[in-house]
């Protein structure tokens, strides 16, 4: 586990060798669930395009899209 470095969240990273695999989080009470959740990551080149994409075929977002801290 390795922190994300996102100020003001409680947000790790679960890593299998040099690779993100995971990430976990802690919800303020208001915010959470009625029941654990699961969130899907995608990995894409163009994150703009790919949202506009799911947003089109009916998909939408919990969160808005982020880029890892090292490419900021």
């Amino acid at each position: 586990m390795a922190p994300s470095g996102l100020p003001g969240i409680d947000y790790r990273l679960a890593c299998l060798a040099d690779r993100q695999i995971a990430g976990i989080m802690t919800l303020p009470p208001a915010q959470m669930p009625p029941r654990p959740v699961w969130f899907g990551y995608l990995a894409v080149d163009d994150v703009d395009a790919k949202a506009k994409d799911i947003e089109t075929a009916g998909g939408a977002f919990a969160l808005v899209g982020m880029r890892k801290a090292e490419e900021k």
